[in-house]
């Protein structure tokens, strides 16, 4: 059996939380993991009322729920089955003060083979409820105690005007919650609200809706997209933000209220694989104060399992990185046919960046509902990643034709990295030496690309392919990653860099641009990082210095290309 008690005070009168606490339908309002609750029986609310309520987390399901015990602004007890766990509820209140005490009893019964997933979930499921009364708590203290003076009797007819008012304002959130919820700092928050792209409720609360859009306004702004121009875009009616509600729904996931460090005394699971979680997301290493994202919290119920059944960790992580590498590249592959496929086509019609927002927001929830949850969590992820491009391409874009901001075209660069004498390591040590040497590079090289808005396209064996928006990041990745791998013990490694444009297809890049990088890479000695001079005319204002080698003549390259060796500059 999983058992726990939750406790709150709700500055509310007893008898308003208990009346509307007694009336299941309300469920909705404050449990996020319920779409409908509706009483199945005729007449008021009392012992014996039946209920049936629908589910859609973990996964969808319908449920039945009777009322066991009701005893005036004391006691109210729910039996039922919640998910797939036959379920007693209790809720437990005392007057305190002007206020409520609130204590939520739960018991979960795990006969069978839910025994064996029963002590996995409790942490998460208590957490839950736990999320969930916070949420009740907030509705009831935003209303007014003068509309709940009607609120002693429910005969079904009608609801009260505390009634309307909490659903009318069901997932909204303070200030704080809601610039934590969307990783974005207070004084954004505030300038987004001032410029009118959130809070059009009037009121210091803030929903679902805004965190979604101040996550692709924070998004937009460290892409160098000034806030303040969509802001009049959108204000003159000459660009719809509307996509962000639909089409961003399940890509720009809010932060939770845990950190790793906290999941991690919860679960058991060590921090840095749940860190990995992250990383096979598409982020970059956490710390342990860091707050989880939603979407990582639901990959944690699976390495705890796999842990209890002796899971090495190492085999974990690398499971993970699959993951999270497959799926990256499906999520790049369907941004780049939107744009080829739908964007492209739209524009030379004559239609606009908002025609496609607006053909975006109603395609893409039908695309997210045919994937398979356990996909989810990782493949939203991804899709943000890849979305990103064309959000900021589409503004900055719609930006630029009205004459508010110039659009920065961005030569990208590749990047070829080889580990030297990895052939020979193979055949002195043997394949197991040589495939672990492989993960140790692979973690050090990711989460350098990362840093640097680079990721890795393909393994090769002894080196790996990489991408980056621009020449810049790529070289001072390209340099960090030597001197990390070198710091680290490793086989020194060789790298290449060029710039200039590139076809994406399949998931992969092609092109001039690849070869040459490559090519640069083979000539680059043990320890050496080589560029072209594409990439030293377009990388400036970084913390390395160039040394000329000169001209060069390079394997399978028509022309002679100039090269040059970087290194960390004084400042690194």
């Amino acid at each position: 059996m999983i058992s726990f008690t939750n406790t709150i005070h709700i500055d509310r009168p007893v008898s308003d939380v208990y009346d509307y606490l007694a009336d299941l339908e309300h469920t909705p309002e404050w449990n996020w993991a319920i779409t409908e609750t509706r009483k199945v029986t005729p007449g008021p609310v009392t012992v014996g009322t039946r209920y049936r309520q629908t589910r859609s987390v973990p996964r969808p399901s319908t449920e039945e729920l009777v009322i066991t015990a009701l005893e005036p602004n004391r006691l109210i007890e729910v039996d039922g089955t919640l998910g797939q766990f036959p379920a007693h509820l209790s809720y437990q209140l005392e007057s305190s003060g002007a206020g409520t005490g609130l204590t939520n009893a739960v018991d979960l019964q795990t006969e069978g083979a839910l025994r064996l997933i029963g002590p996995l979930v409790r942490s998460r499921v208590r957490q839950s409820v736990a999320d969930n009364l916070d949420k009740l708590k907030s509705l009831l203290e935003s209303s007014s105690r003068s509309e709940s003076a009607s609120r002693t009797e429910r005969s079904g007819k009608t609801r009260s005007h505390l009634d309307r008012r909490v659903a009318s304002e069901a997932m909204s959130y303070p200030t704080a919650t809601a610039a934590a919820r969307a990783g974005v700092n207070k004084d954004s928050l505030s300038r987004y609200r001032n410029l009118g792209l959130v809070g059009a409720s009037g009121e210091d609360v803030y929903s679902d809706v805004d965190i979604l859009r101040m996550q692709v306004f924070q998004m937009l702004e460290d892409a160098g997209v000034p806030i303040e121009a969509v802001a009049t875009m959108a204000a003159e009616g000459h660009m719809s933000l509307d996509f962000i509600e639909s089409a961003g729904r399940y890509v720009f996931v809010p932060l939770s209220d845990r950190t790793f460090g906290e999941v991690s005394e919860e679960t058991g699971v060590p921090v840095e694989t749940l860190s990995v979680i992250r990383e096979a997301l598409g982020g970059g290493s956490p710390r342990p104060e860091d707050r989880m994202g939603e979407e990582e919290l639901a990959v944690v119920p699976l390495v705890e399992f796999q842990l209890s059944l002796g899971f090495r960790s190492r085999a974990i992580e690398q499971a993970l990185r699959v993951y999270g590498e497959s799926l990256r590249r499906m999520a790049e592959t369907e941004a780049e046919w939107f744009r080829s496929e739908i964007v492209e086509p739209m524009l030379a019609r004559g239609q606009t960046e908002d025609d496609v927002g607006r053909l975006s927001g109603d395609m893409s929830p039908v695309l997210s509902e045919l994937s398979n949850q356990a996909v989810l969590a990782i493949y939203h992820r991804q899709q943000r990643h890849a979305w990103s491009v064309n959000i900021i391409d589409g503004i900055a874009m719609s930006l630029e034709r009205a004459g508010l901001h110039p659009r920065d075209e961005r030569i990208p660069a590749m990047c070829f990295l080889d580990i030297t004498g990895y052939t020979r390591l193979t055949q002195e040590r043997g394949d197991q030496a040589a495939a672990d040497l492989a993960g140790e590079v692979r973690r050090v090289v990711e989460r350098r690309a990362v840093a640097h808005r680079g990721r890795a396209v393909k393994w090769l064996g002894d080196g790996v392919m990489l991408q980056f928006p621009e020449p810049g990041s790529a070289v001072e990745s390209a340099v960090k990653m030597v001197m990390a791998l070198e710091e680290a013990g490793m086989p020194l490694a060789h790298v290449g860099v060029h710039a200039g444009p590139v076809i994406f297809r399949e998931g992969d890049y092609y092109g001039q641009t690849v070869n040459i990088a490559s090519r640069i890479s083979d000539f680059a000695r043990p320890g050496e990082v080589l560029v072209s001079q594409a990439v030293v005319d377009l990388a400036t204002g970084i913390p390395v210095v160039f040394s000329k080698i000169g001209p060069v003549e390079l394997k399978g390259v028509g022309d002679v290309l100039v090269l040059y060796a970087a290194n960390r500059g004084a400042s690194q």
